[in-house]
C-alpha cells in the first residue's frame, strides 16, 4: 500500500481496547487519515453523527451495547446509514459474520488481526463506496448482452468463463475496481456421477444458475467449472458480500426437492471465494488458482461451506 493511501479521509473507530485502538489509529494516520476514536458503542452512534466519516470500524462486544445493536442504529439513520461499517471482533463463527453482514456491515476482520490486512479491508471498502457513488448507469453493450445472456439458468462454457476472468482482471482499474470470484460445487459427487445420473446432475446445476441468476447483480458472469462445478465472477463485491450471496443460495437449494429413483437427494454445496486486487494475485489465472484452492479446503473440511481467501 502506497503512503498517505487514505489522505483526507475520516474514520471513527469504535472500541474500548485502549491498545487495539493505538495500533489501529498510528496505521491509519500512517496512511494520511484523519482518526476519531469512541470507546462506547453510544458514544459512537453520537460522534458518527455529529461528523462526516468515510468509514467506522466497529468492535462487537463492547461496554455499555452490542456492536450489532450499534451497526443497526448507524445503519437505520439517514445521517449515517451510508457509511461503510467494518466489524472488528473476535467472533469467528460464520453465523456470527453472516449476522453482521446482514445488519449492513460491508466485512468482518478477526482479532487477533494483522495491520496490513485490516488497512487493506478498509481500502476495499472505501474503493467499494467510491465505485457505487461514482459509477454511472450504464448504457447496454455488446458485452453487457453477452453476461445478461449468462445470467440465465444456460450457462457459458468454461473456456468460456476462464476466458472472461482472464479480460475482466486485465481490464480492472486497481484504484477503484474489484472482482470477486466464487466456485461452487455439488457436495454429492457420488450421487451425481456415471451417465445414469446425467438429467439429475443437469436438473441440479441448472437449479443452482437459475437460483444465482435471481441472486447475482447485472454483469456478474456464469459458467461451468470442471465437473459439478459452477463457476460466479462477480463485479463491485467483497468475499463478505459474495458470502451473502452463497448463503441465500444454499438456503433455496435447501429448500428444492430433487430426486433420483424414487428417493430424495439432499444437496449441499462447497464454496472457494478469491477477491482481486489482491497482493498475492497477478493475473486471472492467478485469482482461477486461488479460488480453486479455497474450494479444496472447504472439501477437505467436510463440504457444506465456503472458505474465503
Amino acid at each position: 500500500m502506497s503512503k498517505h493511501k487514505f489522505e483526507g479521509r475520516r474514520i471513527l473507530l469504535i472500541d474500548d481496547d485502549p491498545s487495539i485502538l493505538a495500533v489501529v489509529r498510528e496505521g491509519l494516520q500512517k496512511q494520511g487519515c484523519e482518526v476519531t476514536e469512541a470507546d462506547r458503542g453510544g458514544v459512537g452512534v453520537a460522534r458518527a453523527r455529529e461528523g462526516a466519516f468515510d468509514l467506522i470500524v466497529l468492535d462487537i462486544v463492547l461496554p455499555d451495547r452490542n456492536g450489532f445493536d450499534v451497526c443497526r442504529d448507524l445503519k437505520g439513520d439517514p445521517q449515517t446509514g451510508s457509511i461503510p461499517v467494518i466489524f472488528l471482533s473476535a467472533k469467528e463463527e460464520p453465523k456470527e459474520r453472516v449476522r453482521g453482514l446482514r445488519l449492513g456491515a460491508v466485512d468482518y476482520v478477526l482479532k487477533p488481526f494483522d495491520l496490513d490486512e485490516l488497512l487493506e479491508r478498509i481500502d476495499i471498502a472505501l474503493r467499494l463506496k467510491a465505485s457505487a457513488v461514482s459509477s454511472p448507469p450504464s448504457t447496454p453493450t455488446d458485452e453487457d448482452d453477452e453476461d445478461t445472456q449468462t445470467r440465465a439458468p444456460s450457462l457459458m462454457s468454461e473456456a468460456e468463463f476462464k476466458k472472461r476472468v482472464e479480460d475482466r482482471v486485465r481490464k480492472l482499474d486497481p484504484e477503484y475496481g474489484l472482482l470477486t470470484l466464487a466456485l461452487i460445487r455439488v457436495d454429492q459427487t457420488q450421487t451425481f456421477s456415471g451417465k445414469e445420473s446425467e438429467e439429475l446432475r443437469s436438473s441440479v446445476l441448472g437449479q443452482v444458475a437459475s437460483f444465482l441468476s435471481d441472486l447475482v447483480p447485472k454483469e456478474t458472469v456464469l459458467g461451468k467449472y470442471q465437473t459439478l462445478q459452477i463457476g460466479v465472477l462477480f463485479p463491485r463485491k467483497n468475499k463478505y458480500g459474495v458470502e451473502l450471496v452463497l448463503d441465500d443460495l444454499k438456503k433455496r437449494l435447501a429448500s428444492f426437492p430433487f430426486r433420483k429413483e424414487d428417493r430424495e437427494v439432499e444437496v449441499t454445496l462447497s464454496c472457494g471465494v478469491a477477491e482481486f486486487p489482491n497482493v498475492n494475485i497477478k493475473n486471472g489465472r492467478e485469482l482461477l488458482e486461488t479460488a480453486a484452492a479455497a474450494l479444496k479446503r472447504a472439501i477437505r473440511r467436510g463440504g457444506d461451506q465456503a472458505v474465503l481467501l
